[in-house]
């Protein structure tokens, strides 16, 4: 497994929150194999008390090629209201990210390799057929 930080901002760190997290981080490397890291940072900025506590939670997901893919949660418009709820929806968009990118990775070896293909099957027809053959007297 790639190595991964988990950090919490502005509340006191949670071992089910933590488990949640990790559970989510594992199943990362499903959908992009070469995670070099991950960062996660679970946040809540406006503790107007308890009940009403919002959470926002942010994701850097390095990879090969990118500086950090990053996804999240509870910043647009109305912030979370569980946190749960928030890592979930931060996770998913991270999950949908990464699946783009190793589309589009994908797609971009299909181009490389289509020209090289075309390259190999030339030289071997320039072999068989049109070269001339060299014999060496013994």
């Amino acid at each position: 497994m790639f190595p991964y930080q988990i950090t919490f901002l502005d509340f006191a760190k949670s071992e089910y929150v933590e488990k949640a997290v990790l559970k989510r981080i594992k199943k990362l490397q499903i959908f992009f194999h070469p995670i070099v890291s991950c960062k996660v940072i679970v946040s809540s900025p406006h503790r107007h008390s308890i009940s009403n506590r919002a959470y926002h939670i942010e994701i850097l997901t390095f990879i090969p090629g990118e500086d950090a893919i990053v996804a999240r949660s509870g910043l647009k418009g109305k912030p979370q209201q569980g946190i749960y709820v928030a890592i979930r929806d931060a996770f998913d968009t991270a999950e949908h990210l990464l699946k783009k990118r190793a589309e589009n990775f994908r797609k971009d070896r299909k181009e490389i390799a289509k020209p090289l293909s075309h390259i190999a099957a030339s030289r071997k027809h320039e072999d068989s057929e049109f070269a001339p053959s060299i014999q060496h007297k013994a």
